[in-house]
């Protein structure tokens, strides 16, 4: 489906211009002989050093055979590799540098852990945030993906709200999500937008309709949505339904709901610009699919510190952090593989190309036929 040759990659950051920041012993949690995360990641730009890598990134990794895969990914040739959307593939230029990471850290693991980490951890970030438009990059930090985050926020909007805790979703949301929903609250509420698909043609706005199957719900079950949590997808992961993000969320707010993202499909799929303009309580997003980094990292926003200290004061997964700041909480949950945490964002430019996800339901005809109505530039 793509004529010529696979996207040009934007290389890694240059770090030939970052000054290394020494440490200053121990600021912060746990034993780390490290700085404070919460402070790096708030830091103003002109006070901001970012730490430099501390191998060389000239350095080859002879177990990665060159010729292996097609261009910037590392996939098998004698397959057509169409689904992204599931559990990604990673580009060879995050894969590689993911392994000259995992490299140096067993070269001398307490070193790693101790003094390299967390200063890199907070520049991914301070890096993630500016890619998407964060108005508060303090607001935004690293989680291992989006089931961790999903678990997080409903737990703790849970424990909150107690009683009154009621979580409205969809009927075509993620199945996980669904059962997350109804294992951690008692009141869940299932909005049928699937039965109105069929009359999106008859619309002046087809995204129109999931407004519509939201009020009818509530109306027809005069339920109140006052303290609810809505949650919201960027893209269906089963029907690749892009949300109506911005007038679902204002309506929502109207109401009194609170507001969750479930970005998994988000990040380079779709824009995603994390501003005051959008009025959502939490997004979360993935960076294995789209983004193709390695597996292992992912993104919850907050902008509200109010919420950051109640919701989100407990995640999925506790260590050190807790008790602490935001990013101290989250950016250590245990001793693992931070790795795919530790490459700055890669951008894609100038080069019009497709994603697909495939699912078994899919016929060839039907990608034949994409490939009539679509005229990709090399």
């Amino acid at each position: 489906m793509q004529k010529g040759t696979l996207p040009s990659v934007v290389r890694l950051l240059d770090m030939s211009n970052c000054r290394w920041q020494h440490t200053k012993g121990y600021q912060a949690m746990g034993s780390f002989h490290s700085e404070d995360v919460d402070v790096l990641v708030a830091q103003p730009e002109k006070e901001y050093q970012p730490p430099s890598l501390p191998f060389d990134t000239q350095s080859s990794l002879k177990f990665i055979d060159p010729s292996e895969g097609r261009g910037d990914f590392l996939l098998d040739p004698s397959w057509t590799f169409l689904n992204h959307g599931a559990f990604g593939a990673s580009l060879r230029v995050g894969y590689e540098r993911a392994e000259q990471w995992r490299y140096y850290l067993e070269r001398q693991p307490l070193r790693y852990f101790d003094r390299d980490l967390l200063p890199h951890l907070a520049y991914s970030v301070r890096q993630l945030a500016a890619f998407c438009g964060a108005s508060n990059r303090s607001a935004l930090t690293l989680i291992p993906n989006v089931t961790y985050g999903l678990n997080t926020v409903i737990r703790g909007y849970v424990q909150e709200y107690k009683s009154e805790a009621h979580v409205i979703l969809w009927d075509t949301s993620y199945g996980s999500l669904k059962k997350m929903a109804k294992e951690y609250c008692d009141k869940v509420t299932e909005v049928p937008v699937s039965d109105y698909f069929d009359r999106s043609h008859e619309l002046e706005d087809p995204s129109s309709f999931f407004m519509e199957a939201l009020a009818d719900k509530l109306s027809a079950g005069n339920i109140s949505a006052r303290n609810a949590l809505l949650v919201l997808d960027h893209t269906t992961s089963n029907t690749a339904i892009n949300m109506p993000l911005q007038s679902l969320a204002t309506y929502a707010k109207e109401l009194g709901m609170l507001v969750m993202v479930d970005g998994a499909h988000g990040l380079l799929a779709s824009q995603v610009v994390l501003d005051d303009k959008l009025p959502i309580d939490f997004y979360l997003s993935n960076g294995h699919k789209w983004l193709s980094c390695p597996r292992g990292i992912a993104m919850v926003y907050c902008p509200s510190e109010e919420l950051r200290d109640t919701i989100l004061r407990q995640p999925a997964v506790m260590s050190h952090g807790v008790g602490q700041g935001y990013q101290s909480r989250f950016l250590w949950d245990g001793c693992r593989d931070h790795a795919a945490a530790l490459l700055p964002v890669k951008c894609i430019n100038n080069v019009l190309y497709v994603r697909i996800s495939c699912h078994v339901y899919n016929e060839l005809v039907e990608y034949e036929r994409l490939a009539d109505i679509v005229i990709l530039e090399a």
